[in-house]
């Protein structure tokens, strides 16, 4: 399978064909780190799609996500794709990064719920800021002035959000 052309086809929004390129990587687990080249594609239909197959990796091969975090954390760093935030938020749990990486993590995903352009991407990095601070109480006073700001100015699903995570 050519991946970058499976990962193309179809438009942004959709899911395509995410799922057999997920399905094809657990099976040849080789072209893995390939596939994480993706994730930095200039083509947003690409990355977009990818992203949605790192989802699908997330919990089919889990182990395979896992030994690719710190290539996966810099990825994330580089592209500030929303569905790329989504995507990392949602697979956050089974990624084992080091200390200056989760602090880079965090820092982006801070930065970009502050200055992100556009709800989604918003909502997403603080969705993943307050799964870090759980795991890492240090940043327990930063995700709070987050959630507050959520509250304070955010869209009405930056609102939701926030509330559903104040009541966990």
């Amino acid at each position: 399978m050519d991946i970058a052309l499976a990962l193309s086809e179809g438009r942004r929004g959709a899911i395509a064909r995410a799922s057999d390129v997920a399905h094809h990587i657990r099976d040849n687990p080789e072209e893995f780190r390939t596939f994480v080249t993706l994730l930095s594609s200039e083509d947003e239909v690409i990355v977009s799609h990818a992203s949605h197959a790192l989802q699908t990796l997330g919990k089919i091969a889990p182990d395979l996500v896992s030994g690719c975090s710190s290539e996966i954390a810099v990825k994330l760093i580089e592209n500030s794709q929303w569905e790329l935030t989504e995507a990392f938020s949602k697979i956050l749990s089974i990624l084992t990064l080091n200390e200056k990486e989760t602090e880079a993590v965090f820092d982006t995903l801070f930065e970009r719920f502050e200055t992100g352009k556009g709800s989604l991407l918003r909502t997403w990095a603080l969705q993943a800021l307050f799964d870090l601070s759980v795991v890492h109480p240090r940043f327990e006073s930063r995700i709070s002035k987050a959630l507050g700001i959520a509250l304070e100015a955010g869209s009405k699903a930056m609102q939701a959000r926030a509330r559903k995570l104040l009541s966990q």
